[in-house]
């Protein structure tokens, strides 16, 4: 990673948003990087109708997202204040749009070499509902993303004075997507003269076990084998000393994750392929699972996106609990991340 660098961390000012500073400002310090702060205002907190007993008509609204500002810009204004007594140089930014659309539109405009983000971890029907802002910058984002949530490990102290990245797990499903995060994941072994942990997940076809038993019996120690081939020509290429090699079968996202728990894995690389869509909801994202699930930060990398591509539908159901986060931001007077 260049030391002269540019790094983008939004914030709800959510408890999530304040574990994951400590990372932001851990890493900007290390790469004396300028740090850019963002907060993004959503417009589906104006929507129409009744909140609470209000009502936000189009010449209340200009109004409310002027309130809206000055309070965000304050808190902002307290981050930086927070950045510069750990050393670290920070800009503020506020936006209005999608969320996710925002944050990575903002990682373009303003040359982000990474963007740090936290993670509220959701899991079933909340998720369904009510989506994840970081897995959605995970999908779009053209420049990688680190995402954190408040995990069982973790490689910054919490006064930021250090890094310490001891195990970097590099899961490959061999495809050029994949390939993509290698030298990222490379890098951060040789600079903190950590191990990198090679693996990959077999996932065996669903008929294999009830159908065609003899099939899997004969098959599986020669897809083994090829697996572990194939991981060690790419350790051979990796330019890392300490390597690990894990060759596992079952379902790839829990694998991963588990893999990273046993062996208190610091750090995860991974490559994302960016689906959308129909393709999303049929075969989901293994990146985005692992992000959701992992007990450590998340690095992911893609192929560039278009961002101006079609954004899938929020549920109405959001729009409900988007009035109330407003009632929450109007009646909030609190400073700090």
């Amino acid at each position: 990673m260049a030391r002269k660098s540019s790094f983008l961390f939004p914030t709800d000012f959510s408890a999530y948003a304040e574990y994951a500073m400590h990372y932001a400002f851990s890493a900007a310090r290390r790469y004396g990087a300028e740090m850019h702060l963002v907060h993004v205002l959503d417009p589906d907190l104006l929507s129409h109708g009744p909140s609470l007993g209000l009502w936000v008509t189009d010449t209340d609204r200009e109004k409310v997202l002027n309130s809206l500002r000055e309070h965000v810009q304050s808190r902002l204004d307290h981050l930086i204040q927070v950045a510069e007594e750990a050393g670290v140089r920070a800009v503020s930014h506020i936006a209005v749009g999608n969320p996710s659309v925002e944050i990575c539109r903002s990682a373009q405009t303003l040359n982000c070499n990474i963007v740090l983000i936290g993670t509220h971890g959701r899991s079933g029907f909340d998720r369904y509902v009510y989506g994840s802002t970081c897995e959605k910058v995970v999908r779009m984002s053209s420049v990688p993303v680190l995402s954190i949530k408040n995990p069982i490990q973790k490689f910054v102290k919490e006064d930021l004075s250090s890094i310490c990245v001891k195990r970097v797990l590099f899961p490959t499903d061999f495809s050029s997507f994949s390939q993509k995060a290698l030298p990222l994941a490379a890098s951060f072994c040789q600079e903190f003269g950590a191990t990198l942990v090679l693996a990959h997940v077999w996932e065996r076809a669903a008929y294999f076990p009830n159908f065609m038993p003899e099939m899997e019996l004969r098959n599986s120690p020669k897809i083994m084998n090829e697996a572990r081939e194939s991981l060690e020509k790419i350790a051979s290429e990796a330019g890392v000393s300490d390597l690990e090699i894990q060759v596992l079968r079952g379902i790839p996202h829990r694998e991963i994750v588990q893999l990273a728990t046993d062996t208190d894995v610091d750090l995860v690389v991974m490559a994302t392929h960016g689906r959308s869509g129909m393709a999303l909801t049929i075969f989901g994202s293994v990146a985005e699972k692992v992000v959701r699930s992992a007990p450590c930060p998340v690095l992911t990398v893609r192929p560039t996106a278009r961002l101006d591509a079609p954004q899938p539908t929020e549920p109405s159901a959001r729009k409900k609990k988007a009035e109330l986060a407003l009632a929450a931001k109007l009646t909030h007077t609190g400073h700090g991340a």
